[in-house]
Protein backbone atom coordinates (compact mmCIF):
# COMPACT_ATOMS: atom_id res chain seq x y z
CA UNK A 1 0.00 0.00 0.00
CA UNK A 2 1.36 3.15 -1.07
CA UNK A 3 1.61 6.03 1.79
CA UNK A 4 0.76 9.51 1.78
CA UNK A 5 3.65 11.56 0.11
CA UNK A 6 4.25 13.78 3.37
CA UNK A 7 4.38 10.82 5.95
CA UNK A 8 8.10 10.54 6.10
CA UNK A 9 8.85 14.08 4.98
CA UNK A 10 11.81 16.00 6.88
CA UNK A 11 11.21 18.51 9.31
CA UNK A 12 12.53 21.09 6.21
CA UNK A 13 9.53 19.56 4.19
CA UNK A 14 7.09 19.96 6.54
CA UNK A 15 8.19 23.83 7.75
CA UNK A 16 8.40 24.53 3.84
CA UNK A 17 5.03 22.82 3.45
CA UNK A 18 3.71 24.93 6.69
CA UNK A 19 5.13 28.51 5.00
CA UNK A 20 3.58 27.99 1.46
CA UNK A 21 -0.35 27.27 3.01
CA UNK A 22 0.37 30.45 5.26
CA UNK A 23 1.35 32.43 2.26
CA UNK A 24 -1.22 31.06 0.12
CA UNK A 25 -4.08 31.85 2.60
CA UNK A 26 -2.37 35.23 3.78
CA UNK A 27 -2.70 36.12 -0.15
CA UNK A 28 -5.91 34.68 -0.53
CA UNK A 29 -6.94 37.09 1.93
CA UNK A 30 -5.66 40.23 0.88
CA UNK A 31 -6.83 39.27 -2.60
CA UNK A 32 -10.82 39.38 -1.33
CA UNK A 33 -12.36 42.39 -1.85
CA UNK A 34 -13.09 44.65 1.75
CA UNK A 35 -16.74 44.23 2.71
CA UNK A 36 -18.56 46.97 3.09
CA UNK A 37 -21.02 47.25 6.44
CA UNK A 38 -24.48 45.40 5.64
CA UNK A 39 -27.53 48.27 5.11
CA UNK A 40 -29.49 49.49 7.39
CA UNK A 41 -33.14 49.39 6.78
CA UNK A 42 -35.42 51.25 8.39
CA UNK A 43 -39.45 52.04 8.84
CA UNK A 44 -40.83 55.45 8.60
CA UNK A 45 -44.27 57.30 9.09
CA UNK A 46 -44.92 60.97 9.03
CA UNK A 47 -47.54 63.63 8.74
CA UNK A 48 -46.87 67.32 7.36
CA UNK A 49 -49.60 69.78 7.56
CA UNK A 50 -50.03 73.33 5.76
CA UNK A 51 -46.48 73.57 4.34
CA UNK A 52 -46.36 76.15 1.49
CA UNK A 53 -46.27 74.88 -2.55
CA UNK A 54 -44.29 77.60 -4.17
CA UNK A 55 -44.71 78.43 -7.81
CA UNK A 56 -47.67 76.28 -8.83
CA UNK A 57 -50.32 78.85 -8.78
CA UNK A 58 -50.76 82.61 -8.79
CA UNK A 59 -51.80 82.12 -5.10
CA UNK A 60 -50.49 80.40 -2.39
CA UNK A 61 -51.10 76.72 -2.26
CA UNK A 62 -50.93 74.75 1.05
CA UNK A 63 -50.35 70.73 1.38
CA UNK A 64 -50.42 68.47 4.17
CA UNK A 65 -50.25 64.90 4.29
CA UNK A 66 -49.36 61.86 5.78
CA UNK A 67 -47.54 58.43 4.06
CA UNK A 68 -45.15 55.53 5.24
CA UNK A 69 -42.33 53.54 4.11
CA UNK A 70 -38.68 52.42 4.43
CA UNK A 71 -35.04 53.84 4.09
CA UNK A 72 -32.13 51.56 3.35
CA UNK A 73 -28.81 53.17 4.21
CA UNK A 74 -25.45 51.38 2.27
CA UNK A 75 -22.07 52.15 3.59
CA UNK A 76 -18.62 51.88 2.25
CA UNK A 77 -15.42 50.09 3.83
CA UNK A 78 -14.72 52.76 6.32
CA UNK A 79 -18.65 53.02 7.51
CA UNK A 80 -19.39 56.03 5.41
CA UNK A 81 -23.04 56.71 4.49
CA UNK A 82 -22.44 56.35 -0.05
CA UNK A 83 -25.87 55.74 -0.56
CA UNK A 84 -29.98 55.88 0.43
CA UNK A 85 -32.79 54.45 -1.05
CA UNK A 86 -36.13 54.94 0.16
CA UNK A 87 -39.51 53.42 -1.10
CA UNK A 88 -42.95 55.08 0.37
CA UNK A 89 -46.48 55.82 -0.52
CA UNK A 90 -48.24 58.82 0.33
CA UNK A 91 -51.57 60.97 0.40
CA UNK A 92 -51.52 64.56 0.10
CA UNK A 93 -54.68 67.21 0.76
CA UNK A 94 -54.24 70.59 -1.05
CA UNK A 95 -56.05 73.93 0.10
CA UNK A 96 -55.99 77.55 -1.07
CA UNK A 97 -58.85 80.21 -0.90
CA UNK A 98 -61.11 78.02 1.28
CA UNK A 99 -61.26 74.85 -1.25
CA UNK A 100 -59.73 71.55 -0.79
CA UNK A 101 -58.65 69.07 -2.80
CA UNK A 102 -57.93 65.55 -1.89
CA UNK A 103 -55.39 63.21 -3.20
CA UNK A 104 -55.40 59.38 -3.86
CA UNK A 105 -52.70 57.18 -2.57
CA UNK A 106 -49.24 57.41 -4.80
CA UNK A 107 -45.91 55.29 -4.58
CA UNK A 108 -42.79 56.84 -4.97
CA UNK A 109 -38.75 55.68 -4.66
CA UNK A 110 -35.75 57.65 -4.13
CA UNK A 111 -32.07 57.30 -4.46
CA UNK A 112 -29.34 59.94 -3.61
CA UNK A 113 -26.00 59.17 -3.70
CA UNK A 114 -22.76 60.70 -1.63
CA UNK A 115 -19.09 60.62 -2.57
CA UNK A 116 -16.35 59.91 -0.31
CA UNK A 117 -16.54 63.60 1.56
CA UNK A 118 -20.23 62.51 2.24
CA UNK A 119 -21.21 64.88 -0.48
CA UNK A 120 -24.25 64.41 -2.37
CA UNK A 121 -23.51 63.51 -5.86
CA UNK A 122 -26.90 62.53 -7.41
CA UNK A 123 -30.62 62.55 -5.81
CA UNK A 124 -33.32 61.38 -8.16
CA UNK A 125 -37.01 60.70 -7.30
CA UNK A 126 -39.22 58.38 -9.32
CA UNK A 127 -42.78 57.08 -9.73
CA UNK A 128 -46.04 58.72 -8.64
CA UNK A 129 -46.03 62.22 -8.30
CA UNK A 130 -49.55 63.26 -7.77
CA UNK A 131 -52.93 62.01 -8.49
CA UNK A 132 -56.21 63.87 -7.40
CA UNK A 133 -59.43 63.81 -9.16
CA UNK A 134 -60.48 67.20 -9.40
CA UNK A 135 -64.17 68.74 -9.46
CA UNK A 136 -64.77 68.85 -13.11
CA UNK A 137 -64.04 65.00 -13.35
CA UNK A 138 -60.77 64.80 -14.40
CA UNK A 139 -58.30 63.07 -13.21
CA UNK A 140 -54.30 64.95 -11.99
CA UNK A 141 -51.84 62.77 -12.66
CA UNK A 142 -47.92 63.73 -12.02
CA UNK A 143 -45.93 60.71 -12.79
CA UNK A 144 -42.34 60.35 -13.98
CA UNK A 145 -38.61 60.75 -12.37
CA UNK A 146 -37.12 64.15 -10.98
CA UNK A 147 -33.61 65.26 -10.44
CA UNK A 148 -33.10 66.89 -7.54
CA UNK A 149 -29.47 66.49 -7.37
CA UNK A 150 -28.64 70.50 -7.84
CA UNK A 151 -32.01 71.83 -5.89
CA UNK A 152 -31.72 72.65 -2.41
CA UNK A 153 -33.54 70.29 -0.13
CA UNK A 154 -37.06 69.29 -1.43
CA UNK A 155 -39.63 68.71 0.62
CA UNK A 156 -42.80 68.61 -2.24
CA UNK A 157 -42.46 68.68 -5.83
CA UNK A 158 -46.06 68.37 -8.16
CA UNK A 159 -44.42 67.73 -11.50
CA UNK A 160 -41.59 65.63 -12.42
CA UNK A 161 -38.69 66.64 -14.82
CA UNK A 162 -39.19 63.71 -17.17
CA UNK A 163 -42.75 61.75 -17.34
CA UNK A 164 -45.98 63.49 -17.46
CA UNK A 165 -47.23 66.87 -15.50
CA UNK A 166 -51.21 66.82 -14.85
CA UNK A 167 -52.86 69.91 -15.97
CA UNK A 168 -51.84 72.55 -13.54
CA UNK A 169 -54.16 74.94 -15.14
CA UNK A 170 -57.20 72.79 -13.71
CA UNK A 171 -55.16 72.20 -10.78
CA UNK A 172 -55.10 76.07 -10.05
CA UNK A 173 -58.69 76.37 -11.06
CA UNK A 174 -60.06 74.14 -8.44
CA UNK A 175 -58.28 76.02 -5.73
CA UNK A 176 -58.70 79.56 -6.87
CA UNK A 177 -61.21 82.29 -5.43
Amino acid sequence: MKQPMFVNASRSTWRRLAIAIALAASASIIASPAKADSPTKTNFTFTFSLFPVPGVCPFTVYVSGHGAGAETDFFDTTGALIRITANQSQQDTFTANGRYLQGMPYATSAEIRFDSAGNRTSFFAQGGVEKIWLPDGSLFVSAGRANLTDSPPVFFILSPDRGHSGDLGAFCAALAP
